[in-house]
Order: C-alpha cells, then structure tokens, then sequence
C-alpha cells in the first residue's frame, strides 16, 4: 500500500522538519499497532521494523525557500508512507521484507 500525503506545515519553521518526520512515523506506528500488537518499532527517522525485518517506509520530500530578509520558508511537504500489506513474495534484493500478512496470518 503506498499513500502520498500533502502536507503545509505553515505552523513549523523550516529548521523544524524532523519533528513533522517523527509525528508521520508515530501516527504510521500508532495505526499499525491496532493490527501488530507486539514488536513494531520505528528505526528512526523512516523505516517501520517488526521484530528486525522491514514492513513499511517513509519519505518526505519538502519544498523550501531561502531569502537573506524573511529567512526560510517552507511552503510545503509530500510524506510517502509506503506498508507491505499483503505481500508473501518479495524481489531477492530487498533484505528482511515482511507483510502485515506474513505477520498476522490473514488476508
């Protein structure tokens, strides 16, 4: 599953993008616990582990500016939240992959 979200933090400072990372990663944490009760954990500042193999991913791209009187602005951010959901193969090049249905066991 791989969802883009459009993001305007108007009420961060540019030099605050860690913390719109660290809220994406927690939310991402928080909605998969309901299903993944035990051994989910955030390999910070982007990767979701269960246990120690990969079921998900963040990227966020941000669009700033810079000027020399009003300093850096950022007018933008696109997070890319991508979860293996019901994957049970996966390419030989991916290492420690997993699917939430490899975890739970249902479809």
């Amino acid at each position: 599953m791989a969802l883009s979200i459009l993001v305007q933090p108007l009420s961060l400072s540019a030099n605050r993008q860690f913390e719109l990372s660290a809220a994406i990663a927690v939310a991402v944490h928080q909605a998969l616990v309901s299903l993944i009760t035990e051994g989910l954990t955030i390999k910070w500042p982007n990767d979701l582990y269960w246990q120690d193999r990969k079921a998900g991913g963040i990227l966020i791209e941000n669009l700033l500016s810079s000027h020399e009187l009003t300093g850096s602005r950022w007018y933008w951010a696109i997070a890319g939240i991508g979860i293996n959901i019901n994957q049970t193969r996966f390419p030989p090049d991916l290492l420690n992959p997993v699917s939430l249905k490899q975890i739970t066991g249902k479809h």
